[in-house]
Protein backbone atom coordinates (compact mmCIF):
# COMPACT_ATOMS: atom_id res chain seq x y z
CA UNK A 1 0.00 0.00 0.00
CA UNK A 2 1.35 3.47 -0.95
CA UNK A 3 1.93 5.73 2.31
CA UNK A 4 0.22 9.19 1.52
CA UNK A 5 2.71 12.27 2.43
CA UNK A 6 0.68 14.68 4.99
CA UNK A 7 1.63 17.69 2.85
CA UNK A 8 0.19 15.88 -0.27
CA UNK A 9 0.22 18.27 -3.26
CA UNK A 10 1.30 21.44 -1.14
CA UNK A 11 4.84 21.10 -1.42
CA UNK A 12 6.07 24.19 -3.27
CA UNK A 13 2.93 26.29 -1.89
CA UNK A 14 4.32 27.35 1.26
CA UNK A 15 7.44 28.97 -0.47
CA UNK A 16 4.69 30.11 -3.33
CA UNK A 17 2.87 31.74 -0.77
CA UNK A 18 6.36 33.08 0.46
CA UNK A 19 7.78 34.39 -2.63
CA UNK A 20 4.22 36.35 -3.42
CA UNK A 21 4.24 38.00 0.16
CA UNK A 22 8.19 39.21 0.05
CA UNK A 23 6.94 40.49 -3.59
CA UNK A 24 4.14 42.46 -2.62
CA UNK A 25 6.17 43.95 0.56
CA UNK A 26 8.81 44.83 -1.86
CA UNK A 27 6.66 46.74 -4.14
CA UNK A 28 5.23 48.28 -0.97
CA UNK A 29 8.24 49.42 0.03
CA UNK A 30 9.66 51.01 -3.38
CA UNK A 31 6.38 52.79 -3.59
CA UNK A 32 7.04 53.98 0.26
CA UNK A 33 10.68 55.36 -0.98
CA UNK A 34 9.40 57.18 -4.26
CA UNK A 35 7.13 59.12 -1.66
CA UNK A 36 9.99 59.68 0.54
CA UNK A 37 12.32 60.79 -1.94
CA UNK A 38 9.49 63.10 -3.99
CA UNK A 39 8.49 64.50 -0.10
CA UNK A 40 12.91 65.64 0.44
CA UNK A 41 12.87 66.73 -3.11
CA UNK A 42 9.69 69.15 -2.80
CA UNK A 43 10.78 69.87 1.03
CA UNK A 44 14.09 71.43 -0.22
CA UNK A 45 12.49 73.83 -3.18
CA UNK A 46 10.36 75.06 -0.60
CA UNK A 47 13.26 75.61 1.50
CA UNK A 48 15.16 77.82 -1.16
CA UNK A 49 11.83 79.56 -2.12
CA UNK A 50 11.69 80.69 1.56
CA UNK A 51 14.97 81.51 1.49
CA UNK A 52 14.23 83.81 -1.55
CA UNK A 53 11.33 84.92 -0.30
CA UNK A 54 12.72 86.02 3.20
CA UNK A 55 15.69 87.94 1.08
CA UNK A 56 13.89 89.76 -1.05
CA UNK A 57 11.07 90.83 1.52
CA UNK A 58 14.56 92.00 3.29
CA UNK A 59 15.95 93.90 0.32
CA UNK A 60 12.45 95.68 -0.14
CA UNK A 61 11.99 96.89 3.55
CA UNK A 62 15.39 97.95 3.34
CA UNK A 63 14.61 99.97 0.29
CA UNK A 64 11.52 101.26 1.74
CA UNK A 65 13.31 102.26 4.69
CA UNK A 66 15.43 104.70 2.43
CA UNK A 67 18.48 101.82 2.95
CA UNK A 68 20.26 101.13 -0.54
CA UNK A 69 22.41 98.36 -1.15
CA UNK A 70 26.37 99.12 -1.59
CA UNK A 71 26.93 99.64 -5.50
CA UNK A 72 29.43 96.79 -6.53
CA UNK A 73 29.45 98.03 -10.33
CA UNK A 74 27.96 100.19 -12.75
CA UNK A 75 27.20 99.77 -16.24
CA UNK A 76 24.83 100.40 -19.05
CA UNK A 77 21.03 99.24 -19.80
CA UNK A 78 20.03 99.03 -23.43
CA UNK A 79 17.15 97.92 -24.81
CA UNK A 80 15.01 98.61 -28.27
CA UNK A 81 11.67 99.24 -28.66
CA UNK A 82 10.05 99.47 -32.21
CA UNK A 83 13.00 100.65 -33.16
CA UNK A 84 13.76 103.34 -30.52
CA UNK A 85 16.95 102.95 -29.39
CA UNK A 86 17.30 103.81 -25.31
CA UNK A 87 20.60 103.16 -23.04
CA UNK A 88 20.61 104.44 -19.28
CA UNK A 89 23.63 104.27 -17.45
CA UNK A 90 23.34 102.26 -14.03
CA UNK A 91 24.28 101.04 -10.51
CA UNK A 92 24.59 97.74 -9.81
CA UNK A 93 23.99 96.46 -6.44
CA UNK A 94 23.48 93.21 -4.67
CA UNK A 95 21.31 91.96 -1.54
CA UNK A 96 21.68 88.19 -1.65
CA UNK A 97 20.66 86.89 -4.36
CA UNK A 98 19.13 89.81 -5.89
CA UNK A 99 20.56 92.18 -8.21
CA UNK A 100 18.97 96.18 -8.17
CA UNK A 101 19.98 98.36 -11.29
CA UNK A 102 19.01 101.67 -10.27
CA UNK A 103 19.51 104.60 -12.91
CA UNK A 104 22.50 107.26 -12.13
Amino acid sequence: MKKMNPAGNKKGIVLLEAVVAFVILLIGIVGVTALVMASINLNNKAQDTNTGMETSIKAVEQYMNGGTPAVTDTGTVSATVSGVSVSIPVNISEEGQLVFFRAK
